[in-house]
């Protein structure tokens, strides 16, 4: 969905799903998530500390 953003501003592409080709529906053709969506994912991510055992 943000192909073009992607493009102007040298951002990596999503890798494919090959097991998503020829198959109906919005999965593999638009629900790949945007450039912005993962960087916050990550940050998210690295934010949490859920997982990690008191001191």
């Amino acid at each position: 969905p943000d192909l073009p953003s992607r493009i102007e501003h040298g951002h990596p592409f999503t890798p494919y799903d090959r097991t998503t080709f020829y198959t109906p529906g919005e999965v593999g053709y638009t629900d790949y998530k945007t450039w912005e969506q993962l960087q916050s994912d990550k940050h998210d991510t690295a934010a949490d500390t859920s997982d990690v055992p008191a001191p």
